[in-house]
């Protein structure tokens, strides 16, 4: 049906799949029976609730690693990026969350970059929902790991809401942006940046009032400083 039916049996069938695939054990059958490409074709060609029920299958999936081959295989990251931007509000949630489950993989790193992801992401950071501000601080904070991704989420802008979330985000949001400032304040010029945006006051606060994590990374990012 996800391949040949009609629109509203192929948004039917994702949303089918959907429910499947919050049981663990039904991911690798869905992944094995061919049901992932079909997915990845609905996020750019099916319509609203076609593209969330799809992109929230994927994002189920996604946490088991083998899949996370497929995705990418199957090229998934390009219309992934692209429901960043102009997907329904749960489905750039899911699509962030896809994409920092794919960025542990560090081969999908510069991968994510060339597709267009970095600016997306530091949109979400600013104006998305609270699940997608967090997702997409997962999946920044993945990608900084990279030396030369950090410049481009830099030059994105990205440090100022990343800066925001250290004391307005939830506690994963939290957890995550301070990695992500860690990763990015070893490079000296971002540094300067973070300092102007007034992301040491934060860090502080952070490191004697966030979850261990959070303490964690609010603490080694300060050492740069």
């Amino acid at each position: 049906l996800l391949h040949r039916g009609s629109q509203q049996a192929q948004t039917r069938a994702a949303g089918a799949i959907l429910n499947l695939s919050a049981d663990v054990a039904s991911r690798a059958v869905i992944a094995k029976e061919g049901g992932i490409a079909p997915l990845i074709g609905l996020l750019s060609r099916g319509n609203e609730e076609a593209q969330g029920n799809a992109a929230d299958a994927i994002w189920c999936l996604s946490f088991d690693v083998a899949n996370r081959t497929i995705i990418v295989k199957e090229g998934g990251i390009a219309p992934l990026v692209g429901l960043l931007s102009r997907g329904s509000e749960k489905a750039q949630g899911n699509a962030a969350g896809t994409i920092w489950n794919l960025s542990f993989d560090v081969a999908n790193l510069t991968v994510i970059a060339k597709e267009g992801g970095i600016a997306p992401l530091v949109g979400l950071l600013h104006r998305g929902s609270q699940q997608a501000q967090t997702r997409a601080a997962g999946a920044i904070f993945r990608l900084s790991f990279d030396v030369a991704i950090r410049a481009a989420i830099a030059k994105e802008g990205g440090i100022a809401p990343l800066v925001g979330l250290l004391s307005r985000g939830n506690e994963v949001a939290q957890t995550q942006a301070a990695g992500a400032i860690w990763n990015l304040s070893k490079d000296v010029a971002i540094k300067a940046v973070i300092v102007e945006e007034g992301g040491v006051a934060p860090l502080v606060a952070l490191r004697s009032q966030g979850n261990m994590e959070a303490q964690a990374n609010a603490a080694g990012a300060l050492q740069n400083f």
